[in-house]
């Protein structure tokens, strides 16, 4: 299953952007509010979701001011690939959150709003941090 957030255009350059969603430590602030049971070091972060799932996030990949991907393991076992990406644009850039899980099709229709839900929240939250 494949989600992607909703276009967002910041007005904040690439690099700051960058530095944001590469840190494990402060991904926090981002994320959906029912998150409990916070731990994070400098390349993963580990958290529940209230009710839903233990998650863990490992960077796999960083391509500095462009690309940061997570693989996200969870004790539901099923594999979920985070893929944000920045591309400048003048005085803004746009920032996308794309979301590869791979959820058998009985789950999809269950899943997918709280998959857009969390992609949404999170580029909306760096978002309105960005341009404070």
């Amino acid at each position: 299953m494949h989600i992607n957030s909703k276009a967002t255009d910041i007005h904040a350059d690439s690099e700051r952007i960058y530095h944001l969603i590469s840190d494990c430590q402060g991904l926090k602030q981002f994320l959906p509010e029912q998150i409990q049971d916070w731990e994070a070091g400098e390349n993963y972060c580990q958290f529940n979701v209230a009710g839903i799932a233990t998650l863990k996030m490992e960077i796999t990949e960083r391509v500095a001011f462009s690309k940061v991907s997570y693989l996200i393991s969870n004790d539901k076992q099923i594999p979920i690939h985070c893929l944000f990406t920045i591309e400048t644009k003048g005085m803004t850039s746009d920032l996308n959150l794309a979301i590869d899980a791979e959820v058998p099709l009985f789950l999809q229709a269950m899943l997918k709003n709280p998959l857009q839900k969390f992609a949404d929240v999170i580029v909306d939250k760096l978002k309105q941090n960005v341009e404070l």
